[in-house]
């Protein structure tokens, strides 16, 4: 403003330009035009800044003689604002390639950063897929072992059940040998109360009854034992209770077969008071065979 007042008749002054350079709004380029800068394709190399890459700038020299002053001071000034323009300009375009540069250096950075996050996401993804391998036969490998659990469990039950019951008909049998010695008992009684004739025989029945009586309590204790054998032996359950049953068949058939003619002898005796001692002889011959 001052110089066109005071240059009013000296033509058009060139405007104040700012000292600083200006920052150039550049638009940033989206992930998809950055292109990928590797090796074979190495990024443009800038052309260096020096003072030969700058146009050179034609020094008009000054006028002499009898030019007007007004005329001179004009052009000087006129042409040290083209050189601060000039200088203003170099400094922009330095900074211009160096922000170029920079952006050159971390579009490449950007690249590699990406290239790692995809190896990376790859090994991740190939690691969540062997861990959820691992995990689906872990599953699987738990799965069976639960169905086999139950399986055992089952075999168990079936197999406690089964010895419950088998204590159950061991009891039974206890029960029912009892009932056999009540009754011999009783029948001893009212025969000995009955028939005076029969004492001899009676006395042998005594003998014979206490051999049956013993027979009978080892065969309660073997029982016993055996019962205990079952509830300590499971794992053997099936053989022992098989010949647990074979054997308590035998008793019951010899049981019965004693019992029948111990009867019939008791009936013929009481038909006929005395009996011979032959007959006597061969039923318990009889007797012992058939309890061994």
């Amino acid at each position: 403003m001052d110089a066109q007042r005071r240059y009013q008749s000296s033509g058009p002054i060139l405007p104040d330009l700012p000292r600083t350079p200006q920052s150039l709004n550049l638009p940033t380029p989206t992930s998809s035009q950055l292109m990928p800068i590797d090796a074979r394709f190495p990024p443009p190399m800038l052309p260096p800044i020096n003072a030969q890459s700058l146009p050179t700038i034609p020094v008009f020299p000054l006028r002499t003689g009898n030019q007007p002053q007004m005329f001179d001071d004009s052009i000087n000034q006129s042409l040290y604002k083209v050189k601060q323009l000039e200088s203003r300009l170099q400094m922009t375009e330095i900074s211009n390639r160096a922000l170029l540069e920079e952006v050159i250096r971390l579009q490449t950075e950007l690249f590699n950063a990406i290239r790692q996050s995809q190896s990376i996401l790859q090994e991740e993804r190939l690691s969540r897929q062997h861990i959820e391998n691992n995990i689906r036969i872990q599953n699987d490998v738990i799965l069976q072992l639960t169905a086999r659990i139950k399986r055992n469990e089952d075999v168990f039950n079936d197999e406690h059940q089964s010895s419950l019951s088998a204590n159950a008909s061991v009891r039974g049998l206890e029960q029912q040998i009892a009932a056999i010695q009540k009754e011999y008992v009783l029948r001893r009684d009212t025969q000995s109360t009955s028939v005076d004739g029969i004492r001899k025989q009676l006395g042998e029945t005594n003998m014979q009854r206490e051999q049956l009586e013993k027979t009978q309590f080892n065969i309660v204790e073997e029982l016993r034992s055996i019962r205990n054998r079952l509830e300590a032996e499971s794992s053997n359950f099936n053989s022992l209770t098989n010949e647990v049953r074979q054997k308590t068949r035998k008793l019951e058939d010899d049981q019965r077969l004693t019992v029948s003619i111990v009867l019939w002898m008791i009936d013929q005796q009481c038909d006929s008071v005395t009996i011979s001692s032959h007959h006597i002889i061969e039923i318990n011959q009889l007797c012992h065979a058939e309890t061994y």
